[in-house]
């Protein structure tokens, strides 16, 4: 059973500390199998979450792109469908987990 989510991400000023966090419920007595991190797979914490012990999942969402390149034109009209997956994704972790907490 997982006891806590911690979720957030992007960079690594949201993800490090999640990971401490993450740490101060191991030191407060939860083991590290009853804790998991959902973040985005295109932030830098997939790799920062490899390195840990805890349980990672990873939606396909990013944020909104203000730089008017091609490229984020097409991730920009890409983003309803990619929240709409990561919600749909993000609920079905919380019915699987049934977590007493999400941070």
């Amino acid at each position: 059973m997982v006891y806590a989510v911690v979720t957030g991400g992007g960079t690594s000023g949201h993800v490090i500390p999640a990971i401490a966090v993450c740490d101060l419920l191991v030191d407060a007595g939860y083991s590290s199998e009853q804790i998991a991190y959902v973040g985005s797979r295109r932030g830098v914490e997939t790799s920062l979450m490899a390195r840990t012990e805890y349980t990672s999942e990873f939606l396909p969402i990013s944020g909104l792109q203000r730089s008017l390149t091609i490229r984020n034109i097409g991730r920009n009209v890409l983003l309803p469908i990619r929240l709409s997956r990561s919600r749909i994704m993000a609920r079905r972790l919380i019915r699987k987990w049934k977590p007493s907490v999400v941070i």
